[in-house]
């Protein structure tokens, strides 16, 4: 049974640890390197528990995939706030949620610092460059989650109102990756060629389906959307 998400990666590095998982800019990143800069990135999430949110502030890029993957080995469940959307809407958000920790890139740091108050803003740039805190047991923590935990949370557009969080969990993700991978034929010879934001449920497939699979999905820059020649 597989409790966990993380375990389709596991499973693919122990495979396949030299395949391209994710090119983004140009830039191609490796199972393996996928897998260490998730675990280096978890082991400063430890000191905040488990099964608790933590939010991602990043534009679309192979960290914000990290960014998902390190909080998941730590225990914890993330949401992904959409940096084109007013402040205002991001702190309703960071409200519902009432987590403890934001996590954002060099870009975004001092604007989250700025606007998002009693949370710990962390710089993932800054974290890959030094020696983690801790030794992580990712293991152990990965044997203690059940498969109707939190795996992540989308919020609704706030339309009525306020935002509406929705939670979902390891077991629905890992049973949509079982249909998708049979009904779509997905290997590992599959490219996904990424459009969807992934704060938008359908970003699942391509994320999670080349992790289990041990496809290669392509981000695709925003500026070739209209011009795709």
């Amino acid at each position: 049974m597989i409790n966990s998400v993380v375990k389709y990666l596991e499973e693919t590095v122990k495979n396949s640890p030299e395949k391209t998982f994710v090119i983004h800019n140009g830039k191609k990143t490796t199972f393996k390197e996928f897998h260490q800069k998730s675990i280096h990135i978890s082991s400063r999430l430890t000191k905040f528990g488990t099964k608790k949110p933590i939010a991602i502030y990043l534009e679309k890029s192979d960290l914000t995939i990290v960014s998902f993957f390190a909080t998941l080995y730590s225990g914890n469940f993330y949401t992904p706030i959409d940096i084109k959307n007013p402040i205002r809407r991001a702190k309703a958000v960071l409200d519902e949620l009432e987590t403890r920790v934001v996590l954002t890139n060099t870009k975004h740091y001092e604007t989250a610092l700025e606007n998002f108050k009693n949370v710990e803003v962390i710089n993932i740039e800054e974290v890959l460059k030094e020696d983690p805190e801790q030794e992580l047991n990712y293991i152990d923590v990965i044997s203690k989650t059940i498969d109707t935990d939190p795996m992540y949370c989308f919020f609704t557009s706030g339309s009525t109102g306020k935002p509406k969080g929705v939670v979902i969990s390891h077991k629905s993700i890992s049973n949509y990756i079982q249909f998708a991978l049979k009904t779509f034929k997905i290997n590992s010879s599959t490219h996904f060629g990424n459009q969807s934001q992934f704060h938008f449920d359908i970003s699942g497939l391509d994320i999670y389906c080349s992790i289990a699979a041990g496809a290669t999905i392509n981000i695709i820059p925003e500026s070739l959307f209209m011009f795709p020649g």
